[in-house]
């Protein structure tokens, strides 16, 4: 059973070899048998809460200015370690569980836990009840080109990835139940992500993608369609990657990340 994600190394070098115009087939059988609920990784910090004002001043004689706030919180690694996060939500998907954790050991992890959630197809029609999940047997990966806006709509993305119905859902957590209560941003220690097989399998593409070394793009921003360029499904936290070098991630590992 995987508890670490060193069991991908194999698996993620030879990704990171497959060339812009090829493409690699992904199956159970290429990763370890069973996968933990919970999993030790030091490759990933999460950092939170950050706030984005969009304002509208009006009139200038007008005596109020309107404000809303679309919440966010960001994602850092080097590129192998995106690569085993994206390899690790595959594998979730291939093992028939339906969540499972990160626990982000790195000591510049102001997040705890990132937890993924997978939001399993149900029957649509009354009284028609599932025996089992829907299990699933390969997934083709096929390299495209990185836009800091990928999941928006395809004038603004340059292509479809995901469907409206499919983009994730990011939310802060409490592991801890007197916090959950009080929804202090400032304790929170968990990021949920939720999402279907489809934007899963999109995500682990995408991280894939910005992992890549022929990769030019060193953030990715997917905001809320009712605040920003829609990426992720409406409520959402906005959620963005940095890569070493970019204006967010200026140090070349992990370690000389600064609290935002």
């Amino acid at each position: 059973m995987t508890t670490d994600l060193s069991a991908y190394a194999d698996l993620s070098e030879r990704l990171a070899t497959v060339p812009a115009d090829g493409e690699m087939r992904l199956t159970p059988e290429r990763f370890p048998s069973g996968l933990a609920e919970q999993s030790p990784f030091d490759g990933l910090v999460l950092h939170r809460p950050t706030r984005r004002l969009v304002s509208w001043a009006g009139e200038p004689d007008m005596p109020f200015e309107i404000i809303d706030q679309s919440l966010g919180h960001d994602w850092f690694a080097l590129p192998e370690g995106y690569r085993r996060v994206a390899l690790w939500m595959l594998h979730l998907l291939f093992s028939g569980r339906d969540w499972a954790g990160l626990r982000l050991t790195h000591g510049n992890a102001q997040i705890d836990m990132l937890w993924v959630l997978i939001e399993r197809p149900v029957p649509r029609k009354p009284f028609l009840d599932l025996a089992a999940p829907a299990a699933y047997a390969a997934c083709t990966y096929i390299p495209q080109e990185v836009a800091r806006h990928p999941f928006a709509d395809g004038a603004m993305s340059g292509g479809e990835r995901v469907a409206p119905e499919d983009r994730p859902m990011f939310r802060f957590g409490w592991s801890d139940e007197a916090a959950r209560g009080r929804a202090d941003l400032s304790e929170a220690d968990q990021v949920i992500l939720s999402l279907s097989p489809e934007g899963l399998v999109a995500l682990a593409e995408l991280l894939l993608d910005f992992a890549r070394a022929d990769n030019r793009q060193d953030e990715i921003t997917l905001e809320p369609p009712n605040l920003g360029f829609a990426g992720t499904r409406p409520l959402s936290l906005e959620a963005r990657f940095w890569l070493p070098g970019s204006f967010a991630f200026q140090a070349e590992a992990l370690d000389g990340l600064t609290p935002a």
